[in-house]
């Protein structure tokens, strides 16, 4: 089944039975065991005709989110819609979104995007610092920056400025009505776990790439939604870009938190559940950083805990295997395998 339309679809197109039933089967995909979509797919006809007729009769509403919080990595607040606004979201963002942005946004720009994401982000800094090395040897230096709670700091009439560039007007009402959804006495913040929001928390910096990429002409830059990382030779250039940053990023009413600050190349950096490396010989090696293994490490626990009260099952810890491999796979951390993740191997009967 193709996930993204090739092309952006109209607004009849997008909101007909047969591409809602398409959604359905995406939004279902690994959660057809939940209970909300159990019971969707109870009256799935009607539920879907319900859908198909509130939107082309422009009366679609979202209903309330559920909010619950998470701390791994950090504390955050998850606003979860239900069953049936996930399916909107993703024929809105799968047929429309997807294909409106997918040309328009910088290739370093590597957040929530077909063919992107983390591994994605990794290798191209990686490739970064090997490029850097060829020209420069270790001498050079890195701006790191990372935006201060930046789903929580997006101003409704900003993004909504930002999005009359969408041509169709029923679409655009449509992701209006989503974004004002989420009410809040600022006018600010967009729910973290939306798909709509990944989406828009991507491209509301394109001013900001183009102003890194076009008009700094930074040619080492890596983006993962609000963490970014420029590389360059010139300590006092860097000084001069994270001004051009803040000026850029106050007209988006966004500020930089602390942990933004310019440091060596032999320093290193951490990016991505990484810690890059730049060794005297060349070499690039990407070493676990202790956070992400003691997140790891507690988690693991967690898992052993859970299968021997028999609340999960070998399929579940055959899967976590899975990925843990690939994630610790692309770093320097078969070591950490071996005496940690490997272990779960042998409770399973």
């Amino acid at each position: 089944m193709q996930k993204y339309s090739l092309v952006p679809l109209s607004y009849d197109e997008l909101s007909n039975f047969e591409m809602l039933y398409k959604s359905h089967r995406i939004a279902r995909l690994s959660k057809s065991h939940k209970d909300d979509v159990i019971k969707f797919e109870h009256n799935l006809f009607e539920n879907l005709c319900q859908i198909e007729e509130q939107l082309k009769n422009k009366t679609y509403a979202v209903k309330n989110y559920r909010t619950f919080e998470i701390f791994e990595p950090k504390r955050r607040e998850i606003q979860a819609l239900e069953y049936h606004d996930r399916i909107v979201q993703h024929t809105i963002c799968d047929n429309y979104l997807t294909p409106f942005y997918k040309k328009r946004l910088i290739l370093t720009n590597c957040a929530c995007q077909e063919g992107k994401g983390t591994t994605f982000a990794r290798q191209k800094l990686k490739q970064f610092f090997v490029d850097f090395y060829k020209h420069y040897k270790k001498n050079g230096y890195i701006l790191k920056c990372d935006i201060k709670k930046y789903f929580a700091s997006i101003n409704h009439n900003i993004l909504k400025s930002q999005l009359y560039k969408i041509p169709d007007k029923d679409v655009r009402n449509l992701i209006f009505k989503i974004i004002d959804s989420y009410k809040f006495d600022t006018k600010k913040r967009l729910p973290i776990s939306n798909q709509v929001s990944q989406i828009l928390g991507v491209t509301f910096l394109d001013k900001l790439d183009r102003l890194i990429k076009e008009k700094l002409h930074i040619k080492y830059y890596v983006r993962y939604m609000d963490d970014f990382i420029l590389i360059h030779n010139d300590k006092n250039y860097l000084k001069y870009c994270l001004v051009q940053i803040t000026n850029c990023l106050n007209n988006l009413d966004l500020l930089l938190n602390d942990k933004t600050h310019i440091f060596p190349v032999k320093n290193g950096v951490e990016f991505l559940g990484g810690r890059y490396l730049v060794l005297d010989s060349g070499k690039i090696i990407i070493k676990l950083k202790k956070q992400s293994k003691q997140r790891l490490k507690n988690r693991l626990k967690q898992i052993t805990k859970l299968y021997s009260k028999g609340k999960i099952d070998n399929d579940f810890i055959k899967g976590s295997l899975a990925g843990y491999k690939g994630h610790i796979k692309r770093l320097n951390a078969r070591k950490f395998y071996y005496e940690n993740v490997k272990k779960l191997k042998n409770i399973i009967k």
